[in-house]
């Protein structure tokens, strides 16, 4: 097989059937933290969950459907990652300027 296309993602869990990695995901967090440093994001305890609510928006997922969101994300990363990292920044740092 050839190289991985999303960075941080195990061949292992990429390539198991979608229903299969239902059952086993906790969060696809685990798996963007190349993605997240590139957007010069550190992710938190205190900020995960609005980390969260704003890749579902990116993404046009449901808040909290995690193996969906997951999916849209790969595509996303696979067919332009530096725009999805570009999107990430901007609506992380827009979130940060309404908190002030």
């Amino acid at each position: 097989m050839g190289s991985n296309p999303i960075p941080g993602a195990t061949a292992a869990i990429l390539n198991k059937p979608l229903k299969s990695r239902v059952q086993t995901m906790t969060c696809y967090f685990r798996h963007l933290g190349e993605i997240f440093q590139k957007a010069g994001i550190a992710v938190t305890k205190e900020n995960k969950q609005e980390l969260d609510k704003i890749i579902h928006q990116l993404v046009k997922v449901n808040y909290k459907n995690c193996p969906q969101t997951w999916k849209e994300v790969k595509k996303k990363i696979t067919s332009d990652q530096q725009n999805f990292i570009a999107q990430l920044k901007t609506a992380w740092n827009q979130k940060l300027k309404t908190k002030t």
